[in-house]
């Protein structure tokens, strides 16, 4: 998991992410792109079956909109490589982009 420092709102709050991206050379890892600029630090939450893997992000959310120019990167860990199964945001319930 990676976090990065940054004001933030005085509660955690769920976060949605937009995208996933499959590290290279690391088939158990994979790099979200969140729906929030700055939050910091995340508790993610992983569950993994054969078919899809779920990913639930909580921060410490800066107050604002989000924006795609600066959407946090968390890395997550899997226990088994991605290969073709699904990611889905736990937050939201949709199917994420994997590259």
């Amino acid at each position: 998991m990676a976090v990065l420092a940054s004001c933030s709102s005085s509660a955690p709050t769920p976060v949605g992410f937009y995208r996933a991206r499959a590290v290279p050379g690391d088939r158990a890892t994979v790099v979200v792109m969140a729906d929030s600029c700055k939050s910091t630090p995340y508790q993610v939450t992983v569950k993994e079956s054969a078919t899809v893997v779920s990913i639930k992000l909580v921060g410490m959310v800066t107050p604002g909109p989000p924006s795609p120019a600066c959407s946090d990167l968390i890395q997550v860990h899997l226990n088994a490589p991605l290969i073709a199964r699904q990611v889905l945001d736990a937050t939201t319930g949709r199917a994420v982009p994997v590259q």
